[in-house]
């Protein structure tokens, strides 16, 4: 019999971002409206149209999302016994990830982010890393996130409704149950 947990995105924290965003962009918009001409128009330009397009893009795309994924409740991640599976919101799909292939997961803090690294065994990095069908800016990205982490994937886990140890600790778990179980047999 197989367990899941599932993990689902905190709608509060997510609706803070998105406040921030759109209190940002309000303000662009009121630099760009007020007539004060001490502000110099390439300053006015660059600071309050860029803040207006990208925050309030990004903005409007993090509370539409959200509303999806709360409405349709869609978890961010699903915990399996032999996989774990990561919702992508650009493939509107999940990314598995099978514990055969891992070697640990931990937990670590980037500035104020929390990410679970996710350490792959040297047979399927290197597979990974010269695959044909990994892109050469997914390629590139790895071997950055790599050079950053000390790992080629990151899990995002600070906007969940779970703690990050929370999370860590059962993928652990499964990870040693699995490594007992391929160990029986053999």
């Amino acid at each position: 019999m197989e367990t899941e947990i599932k993990i689902y995105q905190s709608c509060r924290k997510n609706q803070l971002l998105f406040l921030c965003c759109m209190l940002f962009a309000v303000g662009g918009v009121y630099m760009i409206i007020d007539e004060d001409e001490s502000c110099r128009f390439v300053i006015k330009f660059i600071v309050c149209w860029l803040s207006v397009i990208f925050l309030g893009g990004v903005g409007s795309f993090l509370g539409v999302t959200t509303l999806y994924k709360t409405k349709k409740r869609i978890p961010y991640l699903i915990i399996y016994d032999d996989r774990v599976e990561h919702y992508v919101q650009f493939k509107a799909g999940y990314n598995t990830i099978y514990l055969a292939d891992v070697k640990s997961f931990r937990l670590i803090k980037i500035n104020s982010t929390m990410q679970i690294a996710i350490d792959y065994k040297d047979p399927y990095f290197l597979k990974k890393m010269k695959s044909r069908t990994t892109s050469g800016i997914v390629k590139k990205l790895m071997a950055f996130n790599f050079y950053v982490t000390g790992a080629m994937e990151t899990i995002y886990v600070s906007n969940l409704r779970m703690n990050g140890d929370d999370i860590c600790h059962p993928l652990n778990e499964r990870l040693n149950g699995q490594k007992l179980s391929d160990e029986r047999q053999s």
